[in-house]
């Protein structure tokens, strides 16, 4: 899958591997993401982060798959990220 990343190099299009959830995770498939002021940010190295990091941490899309002991949510469902949790 592709992804925008701030990297050592600079803001680059990666392939990146498929995340597999966690127990207490969910694998969403991004519909609609978001490219905000803190991204601008991170991409001009205002704000120092780890690298690589994905930009566009305020998205929306459809959960994919479920870690095992997820209860709350199903595949199929429509959900938006709160970035700040």
């Amino acid at each position: 899958m592709k992804a925008i990343q701030k990297t050592k190099n600079g803001v680059e299009i990666v392939e990146i591997a498929r995340p597999t959830p966690k127990e207490k995770e969910v694998l969403i498939n991004v519909a609609l993401a978001g490219y905000c002021r803190t991204d601008g940010y991170v991409a001009k190295d205002i704000i120092k982060t780890k690298k690589p990091l994905t930009l566009g941490h305020e998205f929306s899309g459809i959960i994919e798959e479920i870690g095992g002991k997820v209860s709350r949510c199903s595949i199929g469902d429509r959900v938006a990220v709160m970035p700040i949790l």
